[in-house]
């Protein structure tokens, strides 16, 4: 079956893996500035300004996926402003764009952020409560309530995908940090081999994202997503010291450092990196008969292999 398709932010890293991987569909895309994706039309549009609302593509479409937005600002003085501006207001500017031009589904790509992850120990499925503790997550989940509200006025299907942290080439944030600190050859240090960390893959998001546009249900939901396996940091790390092909030391510290540092300033930090963060996604399991086989750690040394490669 094949399905008009528009994707926004397709300049950027799911953005694009999702118009160099979905061509069984007739794809078009959007982003700030002209990208180099000369098979599919594209379009340049700040999703920021109202004026986006009613831009007109040269055809009808079926399907928008929202992909724009920002996770990372080096400038924290504009960190809360920006993020909402670009994640709230840019997807509401968009879905309307959507209706304007025909679509009957908008897939908008939130995040897990919008979750309370913040605790040592975190389990989260489609009955956790939603308590975001940064300004990116706190301007994800506005957006999801903007567009809820948005899309019931609109008469147009909303399906919220809420991906666990994605892997994939070319790494990006803190595994991005992470895979540049290690090709150095520098040691990873770590407390445990044995903590929960649940990564969603590229490719097994990609998968999921088709489900929903083939799906034909016409039902809103809000989906939680990751792949079934977890990893433990210490395997993260390993992993991409494979790929970078590095021969990294892993030290192993003291527990009585781990409850000091928690205790500390650091605490935040060091949950972060060392604590739980288990997600299920049965409900998507049984109801798309979703189950990635996408291979995490070989995904961690794939990636690496070609961050390496660029910086080389």
């Amino acid at each position: 079956m094949t399905i008009k398709v528009h994707v926004t932010g397709s300049s950027g890293f799911i953005g694009r893996n999702i118009m160099n991987s979905l061509d069984r569909h007739i794809l078009s895309g959007s982003s700030r500035k002209k990208n180099h994706i000369n098979k599919f039309s594209h379009y340049v549009v700040d999703w920021s300004s109202s004026n986006s609302s009613n831009y007109k593509f040269d055809d009808n479409i079926d399907v928008m996926i929202n992909c724009c937005g920002l996770a990372h600002t080096p400038n924290k003085k504009i960190l809360e402003k920006q993020n909402f501006i670009i994640n709230s207001d840019s997807a509401l500017n968009a879905l309307r764009c959507a209706h304007f031009n025909g679509a009957k589904k908008f897939i908008q790509i939130s995040s897990i952020a919008v979750y309370d992850s913040d605790q040592e120990k975190t389990y989260i499925d489609e009955n956790s409560i939603t308590k975001p503790s940064t300004f990116y997550g706190q301007s994800k989940l506005e957006a999801e309530k903007r567009l809820q509200v948005e899309s019931l006025k609109l008469g147009i299907e909303l399906v919220i995908i809420r991906p666990a942290l994605v892997v994939g080439s070319p790494l990006r944030g803190n595994l991005k940090s992470l895979t540049r600190y290690l090709s150095y050859g520098l040691p990873f240090f770590y407390f445990n081999k044995n903590n929960i960390r649940s990564l969603i893959t590229i490719n097994s998001l990609i998968s999921l994202i088709n489900l929903v546009i083939l799906d034909k249900k016409k039902k809103s939901s809000i989906l939680i997503a990751s792949n079934s396996n977890t990893i433990s940091t210490y395997e993260i790390a390993k992993n991409i010291s494979l790929g970078l092909k590095r021969n990294n030391m892993f030290i192993k510290l003291p527990n009585f450092l781990y409850v000091l540092l928690k205790k500390s300033n650091f605490n935040s930090l060091i949950h972060k990196i060392y604590g739980d963060l288990k997600i299920s996604s049965k409900r998507i399991s049984n109801d798309y008969n979703w189950d990635p086989e996408d291979d995490i750690k070989l995904t961690l040394q794939r990636s690496a292999e070609t961050f390496i490669k660029n910086y080389e």
